[in-house]
């Protein structure tokens, strides 16, 4: 091939632009952009809890400012909750729809006694130790339905009639057990923090009433205002 030739060809593959992946007809082929897969927010989650409740001769008043005299009736509940809406109104506030099966030993004071309830719970969840200690402050409120009339009411009532549905209500505290791991240094000791991280201590203060008259009077025609209060601890864990 004569130079003259060459020196034109080269300048031309030089100076045209190369394109790759273009079609046969000529027209850049379109090259489709990476998106990046997130996992899917996790809107609803489960919670189940197990505590073991003492039963109180106590107000909720007088729970509250630390006079408490307990009695030897107590019991285990079994929880179920699920998250509803988290953040609500962009608020650090969780709504809960919860369950629970409460078992009373009534040390042989009469026959044991099965508590139901079904509550809708409110979490407040930012505080100023959250970075370090993340915490859950909850009130729950909802029903309350025993196939008996536990001791623990009839004492604070001091009448064995009552009402088999009342109010229940419950003031909770729960703390995560991965931060409490780290907190503690018990993970110096060989202790998982990561393994805990779904996992929760609670505490919570169980009440049953009638909602000062709201569900109407007993037997003996008394207004129902007083009821049964309890102080629970155990674990919760959400999946």
């Amino acid at each position: 091939m004569c130079v003259r030739w060459i020196i034109p060809l080269l300048a031309f593959v030089i100076l045209t632009p190369v394109s790759a992946g273009t079609s046969g007809s000529g027209s850049k082929a379109v090259v489709p952009e990476l998106v990046e897969e997130k996992p899917e927010d996790v809107e609803k989650r489960w919670r189940l809890g197990l505590q073991y409740f003492q039963g109180t001769s106590n107000s909720l008043g007088e729970i509250f400012t630390g006079d408490i005299d307990t009695l030897p009736q107590n019991g285990v509940r079994l929880s179920a909750a699920l998250v509803l809406v988290e953040d609500l109104w962009d608020w650090p506030v969780n709504v809960l729809a919860e369950g629970g099966v409460m078992w009373h030993n009534e040390k042989s004071a009469q026959s044991d006694v099965f508590q139901y309830t079904m509550a809708v719970r409110f979490e407040w969840t930012e505080f100023p130790w959250s970075d370090s200690l993340r915490t859950r402050l909850g009130f729950s409120t909802g029903l309350s339905y025993a196939d008996g009339i536990p001791v623990a009411e009839i004492q604070n009532r001091g009448t064995n009639s009552s009402k088999h549905l009342l109010h229940y209500l419950e003031f909770s505290l729960a703390f995560n057990c991965a931060d409490l791991t780290r907190i503690t240094r018990l993970d110096s000791l060989g202790v998982s923090a990561a393994s805990m991280e779904h996992l929760w201590l609670f505490a919570g203060i169980p009440h049953r009433s009638g909602a000062g008259g709201l569900y109407g009077s007993d037997n003996t025609g008394r207004s129902i205002r007083g009821g049964s209060n309890y102080l629970s601890i155990g674990i919760e864990v959400e999946f």
